[in-house]
């Protein structure tokens, strides 16, 4: 994909860029930046935050135990304090990333909803969710 990418639009992209080329520019992102790419960089990027929001959370949860622990064998005010703070960080970083997660999820579905327009059976099924687009998005409001 990166390769066919390279020879294709980021070429003339970075051609453009590198020429300072405006017009180029332009016509290099009007031909690439349409829905079907931005949804599948988005899921690419939101997957790797996740990856790395869940490595970020196994360190975090290391270091909160370590934390307990030395406040077990202490009993200090000092050591309960630090405590708290680190199992408080830990748990307000892993609420965002459980919503970032649920988000991801979402951009999936439409990453495999735009994919599946090829087949006729499920462009149907497609194009009815895309039909009732402002509905379900009124649905998921509330």
């Amino acid at each position: 994909f990166c390769k066919a990418a390279w020879n294709g639009s980021l070429k003339k992209f970075c051609e453009a860029m590198r020429n300072c080329d405006l017009e180029a520019l332009g016509r290099a992102l009007r031909e690439e930046v349409h829905g079907a790419t931005v949804i599948h960089w988005l899921t690419c990027l939101v997957g790797w935050a996740n990856l790395v929001g869940y490595l970020y959370v196994r360190f975090l949860l290391a270091d909160t135990r370590k934390k307990y622990e030395i406040f077990c064998d202490t009993h200090d005010e000092y050591r309960s304090d630090e405590f708290y703070a680190a199992a408080e960080f830990t748990d307000w970083f892993m609420g965002y990333l459980r919503v970032s997660s649920a988000y991801s999820h979402l951009i999936f579905m439409c990453r495999c909803f735009i994919s599946m327009r090829w087949q006729p059976r499920l462009a149907v099924v497609t194009q009815t969710l895309l039909d009732s687009a402002s509905d379900l998005f009124h649905y998921l409001l509330v």
